[in-house]
C-alpha cells in the first residue's frame, strides 16, 4: 500500500503541528492546505501572507511537520505529555 503523506500531514495540523517546506528555497516557510479538485495530487500552497510565491503548489512528500514555536520534529514533539 503507498504511503498517503498528505493524510499524515493532515492528521499532524489537526493535532497542532504546523506544516512547513522541506525543500529549498522553501525551507521552513508555512504551508495551507488548498485542494483545487477531490484528490488533487498538489494540495499545498504557500501560507496566506508569503509574498511573491502563491503560483507554487506542493504534495506531501515536500513538507514536514514540526512543533508551532520551536520548529521540532512533530513526530517526537506529539509523544511529549
Amino acid at each position: 500500500m503507498a504511503r498517503n503523506y498528505t493524510r499524515e500531514l493532515r492528521k499532524a495540523q489537526a493535532e497542532g503541528a504546523l506544516i512547513v517546506g522541506a525543500m529549498q528555497p522553501f525551507m521552513d516557510d508555512p504551508m495551507s492546505y488548498e485542494p483545487r479538485l477531490t484528490g488533487d495530487p498538489l494540495p499545498w500552497v504557500p501560507a496566506p501572507g508569503t509574498a511573491g510565491r502563491t503560483a507554487f503548489r506542493f504534495n506531501g512528500r515536500e513538507l514536514k511537520a514540526v512543533t508551532p514555536n520551536g520548529g521540532g520534529p512533530w513526530s517526537v514533539a506529539r509523544l511529549l505529555p
